[in-house]
Parts: structure tokens; C-alpha cells; sequence
């Protein structure tokens, strides 16, 4: 704090110098210098005194800078319930099923990049532990969607509707056994590495979800 103090004080009396060069070369005239000087005094002062600085006059006006300060506080506290409650807003309509037919081509559900999106948005402004019980009520919302996506790809080799949804790992362990991206190639009119592809793009999907999940029940 003290070096911030010095320097500002340091840099307004070069401006100030600057000043004093323009009215002897006559680019600016008195008035303006004796203004100039003036503010750039006052500024030195608040700089130095400014956390003894209770309140001060301007034009007649008494301005209190702690009442200031704590409305300032206020308004702030006020735009972060608004901003808390257009996110929680956005995150329940990404429950609402999207339009149109599913695609084969379909990796995971459209929903969910959206999802990362607002996600993305939340942790920028810093909002993820006002939220986290939605954003855990939506992931969690989502992760069956996923699943299917997932067990789409591999053609039911994992349990259709289970009580418990298996971690990444669990899903990699039954999965990926020798010679099934050879069989599905084989129905699909593909290839293999096509096939196995497709499984690990919906996947990662799925391990970001169940990850996310997991961390959120852990912080709670």
C-alpha cells in the first residue's frame, strides 16, 4: 500500500511538472495552471490521507465515504442476486428436450455443450458456490442422457437402465474388450476406427459429467 502511495504521488507531481512546462511556454494560461495544480494537490492529499478520510465537502455537500462505500456494497450484492438468478434460470431451461429426432451420428446429447458453456460462464463470474446445487441437479439430470448416447455406441454392451450409473472407469472395463469395434464395423457398414471414435467422443462426454457429479457431491 505504501509503495502504491509513492508512486501515485510521484506520478501526479510529474504531472504537475508537466504543467508548470506548459504555462511557460504559454499552451495553457493561469487560471487553467491554478486549477490544474489544485486538483492534482488535492488528489496527492487523498492519496496519502485517504484511509484517514472520514468525509469531505464538495460545493456545500457533506459526502461521507464510508455511507458511499457501503452502498456501493449494496448495489454490487444486489447485481450478483440478479446475475445468480438469470443463471439458475438458464440452467433449469437446459432441461427441456430439444427439437427434431436424434441422430445416429449423435455423439452426446446437444444439451450438454451449452451446459459446459453456462458452466464456463458461472466459474467466470465466479458464481459456482451460489449455483451448485443446480449445477448438480442439471448434471445429474443429464448424465442418463449420456449414458444412452454411450451404450448407443456399443450396441447394449452395457446394462440398459442401471440403479447406479457405472464410473468412467467401470465403463472402459466392459467396453473396450478385444475385437468389439471389429463386430460393430462389421453391422454398421464401417470401420473400426470409426466406430471406436464415435464411443470415445461420447465417452469423454460422459467421464466430464460423472466427474463434475462426483466433485460437487464431494465440496457439499
Amino acid at each position: 500500500m505504501k509503495t502504491f502511495k509513492t508512486l501515485s504521488v510521484t506520478l501526479l507531481l510529474l504531472v504537475d511538472a508537466g504543467a508548470v512546462y506548459l504555462l511557460l511556454t504559454k499552451n495553457i494560461g493561469g487560471p487553467e495552471f491554478v486549477a490544474f495544480f489544485l486538483g492534482v494537490l488535492f488528489l496527492c492529499s487523498f492519496i496519502v490521507l485517504g484511509d484517514k478520510i472520514k468525509e469531505f465537502t464538495v460545493a456545500g455537500n457533506s459526502i461521507k465515504l464510508q455511507e458511499v462505500t457501503v452502498r456501493a456494497e449494496d448495489v454490487i450484492a444486489r447485481f450478483e442476486r440478479i446475475n445468480v438468478a438469470i443463471l439458475r434460470n438458464f440452467l433449469s431451461l437446459l432441461k427441456k428436450q430439444p427439437g427434431g429426432f436424434a441422430s445416429v451420428h449423435w455423439t452426446s446429447d446437444p444439451r450438454i455443450k451449452d451446459f459446459w458453456d453456462l458452466l464456463e460462464d458461472i466459474e467466470a463470474n465466479q458464481l459456482k458456490d451460489s449455483l451448485k446445487s443446480d449445477i448438480l441437479d442439471l448434471a445429474t439430470y443429464l448424465l442418463p442422457g449420456q449414458y444412452h448416447f454411450l451404450q448407443g455406441h456399443i450396441d447394449g454392451i452395457l446394462p440398459q437402465r442401471p440403479e447406479i450409473y457405472p464410473s468412467p472407469d467401470e465403463v472402459l472395463k466392459q467396453s473396450m474388450t478385444e475385437g468389439l469395434f471389429q463386430n460393430i464395423a462389421s453391422q454398421k457398414n464401417s470401420s473400426p476406427e470409426e466406430c471406436k471414435d464415435k464411443f470415445l467422443l461420447s465417452f469423454r462426454e460422459y467421464e466430464k459429467l460423472f466427474s463434475l457429479i462426483q466433485a460437487l457431491k464431494t465440496d457439499n
